[in-house]
């Protein structure tokens, strides 16, 4: 998914549900749902390989770490 369609599918969301905007945000750590953990950081712009992410920063850059942007993580 897109971080253009998340935010489209987030503020559907708060437009139906209003009240949820005052409410913790979780995110699972499986696909089946049995653990979750707060969402802990802001959202990030890095590289993801499938497998690992490397996030970008102006650190990372002065460090001489060129990676290209291609995902957004959210936790």
């Amino acid at each position: 998914m897109t971080l253009k369609k998340y935010l489209q599918l987030l503020n559907k969301f708060v437009k139906e549900n209003p009240d949820a905007l005052q409410l913790q945000v979780l995110a699972s750590t499986d696909d089946e749902g049995n653990h979750y953990v707060p969402v802990k950081f802001f959202p990030s712009k890095g590289n993801y390989d499938g497998h690992t992410y490397w996030p970008i920063s102006k650190e990372s850059k002065s460090l001489g770490i060129e990676r290209n942007a291609n995902a957004v993580c959210i936790n």
